[in-house]
């Protein structure tokens, strides 16, 4: 029951991590010659095209629903896989700490 609160919990993270992650543009050649742009955390796996907008330099493009051309599903699955060893980690961890301090 622990490991599937643990695998909910790294498809949230996993998922949530699109909204956070940013791609970074300094000039605004460098907008107008990227088709799209890859977001998530650790493996890229939501990709959008770039909105025909002209922002202030520097700009920084984040999650855009209108601008959505692939999810690449193994990408999703190897960042839960991580998300997921290291939460189990984290969560081990801190059971070990714990069953030692309480024994003590």
């Amino acid at each position: 029951m622990k490991k599937i609160i643990l695998i909910i919990i790294s498809l949230v993270i996993t998922l949530f991590t699109v909204f956070v992650t940013r791609v970074r543009f300094n000039t605004r050649e460098e907008i107008k010659s990227t088709e799209e742009i890859v977001l998530g955390f650790p493996f890229p796996f939501y990709k959008q095209g770039v909105p025909e907008i002209d922002p202030p330099i520097p700009w920084h493009f984040g999650y855009s629903f209108w601008e959505f051309r692939e999810f690449n599903i193994i990408n999703y699955v190897l960042s839960v896989s991580v998300i997921f060893i290291l939460l189990y980690l984290i969560y081990r961890l801190i059971n070990i700490i714990l069953k030692s301090y309480i024994k003590n």
